[in-house]
């Protein structure tokens, strides 16, 4: 019994001190709008290979001041990092400013 009971503490100790291994997946899209208060973006956003298909979504980006430099139809291009319970945007960079 006390091997089993030993086991099982191990199997929860792993468990607890897993870390899912975070991805990072290349982001092109048009602004939508900006809420600079909140920190976030959203984006009409092409297709993101072996992630998700192209749509509308909102992020958080894990630099706020980056969206100073960015207007409401703006082509942007950015990293976004993923993990199990998170998802920044990062590297945001205008492709073509908006009215231009």
């Amino acid at each position: 019994m006390l091997q089993v009971g030993g086991a099982c503490a191990l199997l929860a100790l792993a468990a607890c001190s897993h870390r899912s291994a975070e991805r990072t997946y290349a982001v092109e899209g048009t602004v939508i709008s900006i809420d600079k208060s909140l920190g976030v973006i959203m984006l009409d956003e092409k297709a993101i290979p072996d992630y998700m298909e192209a749509m509308t979504m909102t992020y958080h980006v894990s630099q706020p001041r980056e969206l100073d430099q960015l207007r409401p139809g703006d082509h942007v291009r950015a990293t976004l990092r993923v993990a199990d319970d998170r998802s920044l945007l990062e590297n945001l960079q205008p492709v073509t400013p908006a009215g231009k």
